[in-house]
């Protein structure tokens, strides 16, 4: 037991509330990876596709896609930079290059899942009802598929820890509470593991 406390003091960081900033990161990293196919939304669509339709819109959507998910896996690359690299605006950096991407990124993968669930006859739609999109949203948000669930968690988890950056209660980089342990090994340790490495 005291071991496994041990363990745990020297894993989790100083400040605590930077496990959820973490915790988003790996959300955002684990999404490219997961299920995009929204299989329910378009089982629940109120058009009516022909063969060659539904194959034209199958092959479109993959490609969409795909160039989307990009977007997301950059955000959760830059996240893990963000996160233990020093520097003197963290919030600006995350906003940037973890927050913009990912909001992007969704933003362009969900209207397309709007679009193909319900479908409409004019493109000046979202003009004409700007509530269609957030009440088709709190409607559907159980039928997305789980690359977007953990998208928008990961996104909600580093706005919550974004907020605490901006007031001063959290910081960055990421620290370990006895960091200052690895200060004192000799570098001729480091040298020998970068040899065992590298060989």
């Amino acid at each position: 037991m005291n071991r496994v406390a041990t363990f745990l003091r020297s894993v989790v960081p100083a400040d605590p509330f930077q496990l959820i900033f973490l915790a988003g990161i790996v959300c955002i990293s684990i999404a490219p990876r997961l299920s995009w196919w929204p299989t329910e939304l378009l089982s629940s669509t109120e058009g009516p596709f022909r063969v060659p339709q539904i194959e034209t819109m199958t092959l479109s959507l993959r490609v969409f896609l795909l160039w989307c998910i990009y977007f997301i896996m950059f955000a959760g690359l830059a996240g893990y930079f963000a996160s233990f690299w020093p520097g003197k605006r963290p919030i600006r950096r995350i906003l940037w290059t973890v927050c913009l991407p990912l909001s992007l990124g969704l933003a362009l993968i969900l209207r397309k899942f709007f679009q193909l669930s319900h479908p409409t006859s004019s493109v000046l739609y979202f003009k004409s009802d700007p509530l269609a999109f957030p009440a088709w949203l709190f409607a559907n948000a159980l039928k997305l598929p789980p690359g977007a669930m953990f998208s928008m968690l990961g996104l909600v988890l580093i706005l919550i820890f974004g907020y605490r950056l901006v007031l001063g209660y959290s910081s960055l980089p990421v620290k370990l509470p006895n960091q200052n342990r690895i200060e004192t090994i000799p570098v001729s340790y480091w040298n020998n593991v970068l040899t065992l490495i590298l060989c």
